[in-house]
C-alpha cells in the first residue's frame, strides 16, 4: 500500500494541472488563446521540469549511470 501512496503523490501534480486546466477553461469561461498560451507552457516548460525533477532523484539507476544516459539522450 505504500508503494501505490507514493506513486499516487508523484502523479498528483500531473492530475492537479490537467483539473486547473479544465476548470478554468470550462466554468471560468478563459478565452481560447489563453488556453492556447498555457498549453504551449505547459508541454514546452513545466511538464518536462516537473519529469526531471522527478528522475533526478531516482536512486536506483546509480549503479548503471552510464548506461542510463545513453537511452535517455536517444530519445531527446
Amino acid at each position: 500500500m505504500d508503494t501505490f501512496l507514493r506513486q499516487v503523490s508523484l502523479a498528483a501534480p500531473l492530475f492537479i494541472l490537467v483539473l486547473m486546466g479544465y476548470v478554468l477553461l470550462r466554468f471560468c469561461k478563459w478565452p481560447k488563446l489563453m488556453a492556447d498560451h498555457l498549453t504551449q507552457f505547459v508541454f514546452t516548460l513545466a511538464l518536462p521540469a516537473m519529469l526531471f525533477r522527478l528522475m533526478s532523484n531516482f536512486q536506483g539507476c546509480r549503479r548503471w549511470m552510464h548506461d542510463c544516459w545513453l537511452p535517455f539522450l536517444a530519445v531527446v
